[in-house]
């Protein structure tokens, strides 16, 4: 008990649980939570694409909807959602025209359909209420205990 009439020992043990979830339960968690949204962002992805009426002869384009590894990066856990098709990011920023030799027509910017913005909108609320269930389950096991 301190001077003052505080007896600050539950304070401690909460601290030393709280260390102790975040470097023993914290990481798997978090990895299997950024897996998961990076899967739930790929699907939203594929949902706007499709939406946008973007014809695709082969499918191609739609098979290279992919989420990719957890990794750190900067000292943090990161993790993506892209499309792996090498043109995937002309269809969705523009690309500038140019005809080749013999064909007819001017040089000119072809506008993209900014897919990967649309569906990055799209998924922001999700992600941040998904991200607070996280915490509300990480706060509810240091709780428990």
């Amino acid at each position: 008990m301190s001077s003052d009439g505080f007896d600050i020992s539950q304070l401690d043990k909460i601290m030393q649980k709280m260390l102790s979830v975040a470097n023993d339960e914290m990481p798997k968690d978090s990895k299997k939570f950024l897996k998961t949204e990076a899967n739930k962002l790929r699907k939203t992805d594929i949902k706007v694409f499709k939406s946008k009426g973007i014809e695709s002869k082969t499918g191609n384009l739609l098979k290279g909807f992919k989420s990719g590894k957890v990794y750190k990066y900067n000292g943090n856990l990161s993790v993506r959602a892209y499309n792996s098709s090498p043109h995937a990011h002309l269809l969705d920023q523009g690309w500038m025209y140019t005809p080749h030799e013999g064909q007819n027509g001017n040089e000119h910017f072809i506008p993209g359909f900014h897919f990967f913005q649309d569906a990055e909108d799209e998924f922001q609320p999700v992600y941040f209420e998904d991200a607070e269930s996280l915490v509300y389950t990480v706060i509810k096991k240091l709780l428990e205990d």
